[in-house]
């Protein structure tokens, strides 16, 4: 057998395995957890050897803990309740789609499970730094999914795989969706109007939130302050979902016809993000004023952002739910 062959034949067999009939049983998941797992194990051994700046605010340590603590207990149940309970091989095995159990709540709970676990041993860890590392893992998951094993089930059960990827969330566990549609009547006119200033909403927080990191301004060293600046990144990363949420809307082309899940990821996660970024913007700036810092430009651009995002996002929600298909 030549190499163009064997290449060949191990790129058949890591698509299906041919012999048995059925998809891979452990799909891409070596791939992805074991990069997961040499990240986060990277991540600890340099903080712990003082490679990475040393950034473990006390105030956060027994939260850091707490939610830590309850990522790695929920990762484990769930990769329990969906390998041993639910038997999701034997459903591979048997060619039939999973959709009970743990899995009425995510597609992927095995993958989950592991983001989950990984992530939790970061924050126990808890140095601040390596917070983004979840985030790179919810996307390095999302990206993996849609290119490998969500094209197989898609080319093995067509509409129903479909259909189910609909009501049910990629990555993080929720609540089953209803196979409702919710189809916006706005304007073209109405709908830049409102989405333009959105967009410049979002865009100033985080524009905002990041130059204060990196210019270390002077109200960046009382410690309070600088507390306030990281639990800002929370309303950031609910943003960051709508983003991303409304990019792969736009990718697919769905004319503005959204289902209840994305419609609350979507416009529901920037509204929310909005509302969160005005309010600790509004707490940041009466902190600073009590503490003589008035020199915080950067928390304007947050506090308008925070404004203009949870307005416009929040008036094309209510525009979306005003009219039910």
């Amino acid at each position: 057998m030549n190499r163009e062959e064997k290449a060949k034949k191990k790129q058949s067999e890591f698509k299906y395995e041919k012999s048995s009939g059925h998809l891979p049983k452990y799909g891409v998941g070596p791939l992805y957890v074991y990069t997961i797992a040499v990240l986060t194990a990277l991540a600890i051994l340099l903080d712990r050897r003082g490679i990475l700046p040393y950034v473990h605010p006390e105030w956060g340590r027994l939260l850091f803990i707490i939610s830590g603590m309850a990522l790695v207990v929920s990762g484990v149940a769930m990769w329990v309740k969906a390998v041993l309970l639910d038997k999701v091989d034997k459903g591979i095995i048997e060619n039939r789609l999973v959709t009970g159990g743990i899995y009425t709540m995510v597609r992927n709970p095995i993958y989950t499970a592991c983001m989950f676990l990984f992530s939790g041993l970061l924050l126990i860890n808890g140095n601040v730094l390596t917070f983004i590392l979840p985030f790179l893992y919810w996307f390095f998951m999302t990206v993996l999914m849609k290119n490998t094993e969500e094209k197989w089930l898609i080319e093995r059960y067509g509409s129903e795989y479909e259909s189910y990827c609909r009501k049910v969330n990629r990555c993080i566990p929720g609540i089953p969706d209803r196979d409702v549609l919710y189809e916006s009547d706005i304007s073209d006119a109405r709908w830049i109007a409102c989405d333009l200033p959105g967009n410049v909403g979002w865009i100033l927080y985080f524009a905002g939130l990041i130059i204060a990191f990196a210019k270390k301004p002077a109200f960046m060293g009382s410690q309070i302050m600088f507390q306030l600046m990281v639990v800002s990144i929370i309303p950031a990363f609910f943003m960051a979902v709508g983003i991303v949420e409304l990019i792969n809307e736009r990718i697919h082309k769905l004319d503005r016809i959204l289902p209840r899940i994305r419609l609350i990821r979507g416009f529901g996660a920037l509204t929310l993000g909005g509302i969160m970024g005005t309010v600790f913007a509004v707490v940041f700036l009466l902190f600073g004023a009590v503490l003589g810092n008035h020199e915080m430009l950067y928390v304007w651009f947050m506090l308008v952002g925070g404004i203009l995002c949870s307005v416009f996002a929040g008036l094309l929600y209510r525009r979306y739910t005003h009219r039910e298909r």
